[in-house]
């Protein structure tokens, strides 16, 4: 998908052009008095461990709530931790002027610190880095999102993070905690530990162990699809991932009831980025044999190959009815936490179900209904438009949608869009949303991909698009129980 995304529109070179960032806007006496105050702190922590560690369990609460009173750098503590992790908190915060000044000092202050985390680094310099690079690669920095994260995981390595420490805490030399701080998310063939699970983890850390089950599985997925195209078919490819389709559903059956959807009760973040993350898990394993990927191919299109026990057709059906829920889990979660609180991680599964939908949409026969699909994809372009002031990149990932649904004949979609980047006041967008660390402007045109088609060679180069390279209160929606609308849909033959 990087392929077909807008390309960045360099209007100088970075040596000439001044830094743009948060980090280079002037700075108050009051806008410092509140970033130093107490109860902004403790707010801003609130929101991160209630709906971005609730996406990613990145931190260990208890452990970093501790380092915070005493005001200690420690493994698990530090002003550069804090200041990143404040940094992506703000994203949550809904007053967005109040934000716009807080970011501006909390740049400043983590760039401080990163001199000293990089001469003296100690466990907690890992979680910060990635932090501070994720917050960055939000506003549109892609080289931020590589440079600081690869700087943390050579660390897990320079550390011994990825080696087995089981004996280490049976002759007391390390805590339990200190057990649960070492990472996962590093390629897998390379830990040498025990795999994370609810019998070492303990019941009070199911939702970490749940994630890690699932984030293998995913790493299964992505071994096979994310290599040449032509190896995904082979017997052996099938073979695997037919054994991962069996371990997914076995996954999503075996959740603890305070991990399953329920319709009766309000969705937590936690619940809702759990099983998003499932559903586009699902649509990643089922679209290389969907029936759209074979029947409007040229005649160089992969020999006809299924899972096991299912249809090309099924699996495009599954597809589809896991982008449909992506929509609904989107617009249920947005209805009781509103736009502010939607974690980052939305933005690949919301290309990932776009594109299902898409796909579904323009390979279907012309006396097929497809209203409901369409709707769907209306729901999600809806919630990527509407994150935006809190999360910049979403612009981006919605302007290719929109050049994509225009070359496919949905531009009426697009253009019911109500674009947040036109109805918001000027005041209240981040200034540094459309330009990245070093300079370069890669948006300065709000309209652009509102008219803008890709030079397809035909509709199947839509259905080929690689989904991993993307890697308010209405009325009720009644979603319903999964387990009452047949969450098996088609897995279970």
């Amino acid at each position: 998908m990087v392929s077909v995304l807008p390309q960045a529109k360099t209007t100088s070179s970075p040596r000439q052009k001044t830094l743009s960032s948060p980090g280079d806007n002037s700075i108050d006496i009051d806008g410092e008095a509140t970033a130093d105050n107490p109860q902004t702190q403790t707010h801003l922590i609130g929101l991160f461990f209630k709906y971005q560690n609730a996406a990613i369990p990145i931190l260990d609460e208890e452990a970093f709530r501790r380092g915070y009173v005493s005001g200690e750098r420690s493994d698990y503590f530090s002003r550069f931790l804090l200041y990143s992790l404040l940094l992506r908190s703000l994203n949550f915060d809904d007053d967005l002027v109040h934000r716009e000044t807080l970011a501006t000092i909390y740049t400043h202050r983590a760039k401080a610190e990163l001199l000293f985390e990089m001469e003296n680094p100690n466990i907690s310099t890992i979680p910060g880095l990635c932090l501070f690079g994720y917050y960055l690669a939000g506003l549109g920095s892609d080289r931020a999102c590589w440079l600081y994260p690869g700087i943390a995981y050579r660390l897990v390595f320079d550390f011994g993070l990825h080696e087995d420490c089981k004996n280490l805490v049976a002759a007391g030399f390390l805590t339990d905690i200190d057990q649960r701080g070492r990472p996962t998310a590093i390629r897998l063939d390379d830990l040498n530990m025990t795999r994370l699970s609810a019998q070492n983890l303990g019941t009070n850390n199911q939702l970490m162990s749940t994630w890690v089950e699932l984030a293998s599985l995913l790493d299964d997925v992505l071994s096979v699809i994310n290599g040449p195209p032509e190896k995904i078919y082979q017997d052996s490819s099938v073979s695997k991932l037919s054994e991962v389709s069996q371990k997914l559903l076995a996954w999503f059956l075996n959740l603890g009831p305070e991990l399953q959807w329920d319709a009766n009760r309000s969705i937590s973040p936690s619940v809702c980025a759990l099983h998003l993350q499932f559903l586009s898990t699902t649509i990643l394993l089922n679209r290389p044999f969907a029936t759209y990927i074979f029947n409007r191919g040229p005649k160089t299109a992969p020999r006809r190959r299924c899972l096991e026990g299912q249809t090309t057709k099924l699996s495009q059906q599954i597809c589809t009815a896991n982008a449909i829920r992506v929509s609904k889990l989107l617009l249920v979660y947005r209805q009781q936490h509103g736009a502010s609180k939607i974690f980052s991680t939305i933005n690949p599964t919301c290309l990932s179900a776009a594109v299902a939908l898409i796909s579904d949409i323009v390979s279907a026969e012309s006396e097929d209904d497809k209203v409901a699909e369409k709707e769907c994809l209306d729901v999600i372009m809806e919630t990527l438009d509407a994150i935006i002031p809190w999360y910049p990149i979403a612009e981006r990932s919605r302007n290719t949608l929109a050049a994509i649904m225009n070359t496919c004949g949905l531009s009426d979609i697009v253009k019911q869009l109500p674009t947040k980047s036109r109805n918001v006041p000027i005041a209240t967008l981040p200034s540094h949303g459309p330009t990245d660390t070093l300079g370069t402007s890669w948006n300065a045109d709000v309209d652009f991909a509102f008219d803008l088609e890709f030079p397809f060679d035909s509709v199947y180069d839509v259905h080929n698009i690689s989904l991993t390279g993307f890697y308010a209160q209405p009325p009720q929606v009644n979603f319903g129980n999964w387990e009452a609308e047949d969450p098996l849909y088609g897995l279970n033959l």
